[in-house]
């Protein structure tokens, strides 16, 4: 079997070290480059989208997943009777008609929610959906500061 060169048609390879003629094979030097430059260029890329797009590493449907859980939460409220079923006995806070939905205007606070009609609470918009700094918890592996 005849031996290749590493610089033989293959671009990157940064030493002379004769290989077997796959073209698959490369010492362990070129691949500890090649591993180092594909890390620097996955960095470089993820500032560039850090930059060109605030929200990129944000999960597609993030705020809906807040949502169904505030949502949820209310639902297990009624449940539990925390919350009042609405039955039509309660009344809208905004106009007075039979109560029909619970509206949260947080979604980070699912339970700080006002009994509405379906026409009020279209009319009240979207809900503010938690940012991602507002929920920040303190990791396990840090050592805890002692008050002296």
């Amino acid at each position: 079997m005849p031996l290749a060169n590493h610089r033989t048609g293959n671009p990157g390879h940064i030493c002379d070290v004769a290989s077997p003629a796959s073209e698959w094979w490369e010492c362990t030097d070129c691949e500890r480059a090649r591993a180092r430059r594909r890390k620097d260029a996955a960095k470089r890329a993820a500032i560039t989208r850090a930059k060109n797009h605030p929200d990129w590493a944000k999960p597609e449907h993030a705020d809906e997943a807040w949502q169904r859980l505030a949502h949820r939460v209310v639902a297990d409220a009624k449940r539990h009777g925390l919350l009042p079923i609405l039955d039509g006995t309660i009344a809208c806070v905004d106009c007075g008609a039979p109560a029909q939905e619970y509206d949260h205007r947080d979604y980070g606070k699912p339970l700080d929610v006002e009994p509405v009609c379906i026409c009020c609470n279209r009319s009240r918009g979207t809900a503010t959906w938690p940012s991602a700094d507002r929920y920040k918890f303190a990791r396990l592996d840090e050592p805890s500061q002692q008050v002296a």
